[in-house]
């Protein structure tokens, strides 16, 4: 299997749960990528809005207050929605499935996750986002 080297990448992850978000910085930041956090979506959206350089989002899609189809939404909203954004939930339902492709995410990842399957998709989405 060919190693994925996230290099420079600059990936902003956002999830409410505290663990999740340290684990997915320390998995991308280990391949070489520039990770930012946000607790929420709110903050996520307040973190783009002012410094917009990201390549690449993961975003949980359960959140409170605003969840991560809002969140795709509300970058939308503000010009952002070119950036690729990768749902991370614990749904792998049809109907969640088709819920986050409707809502504009690129990818679908179901928890628990591996540090190879949240690469994998990062390249994939970064491949297929010219």
């Amino acid at each position: 299997m060919e190693k994925i080297d996230l290099t420079g990448v600059r990936v902003l992850v956002v999830e409410d749960h505290e663990d999740t978000r340290d684990l997915l910085q320390f998995w991308l930041s280990r391949l070489g990528g520039v990770v930012r956090t946000a607790s929420s979506a709110l903050d996520g959206i307040a973190i783009l809005k002012a410094d917009p350089a990201a390549d690449v989002i993961v975003c949980d899609l359960h959140m409170p207050r605003m969840d991560g189809c809002a969140f795709v939404q509300g970058l939308q909203e503000r010009g952002l929605g070119h950036i690729p954004v990768i749902a991370l939930t614990g749904s792998a339902s049809d109907n969640a499935l088709m819920r986050t492709f409707a809502a504009g995410f690129r990818a679908h990842l179901v928890k628990p996750v591996t540090a190879d399957a949240v690469a994998r998709q990062v390249q994939r989405v970064l491949q297929a986002h010219p």
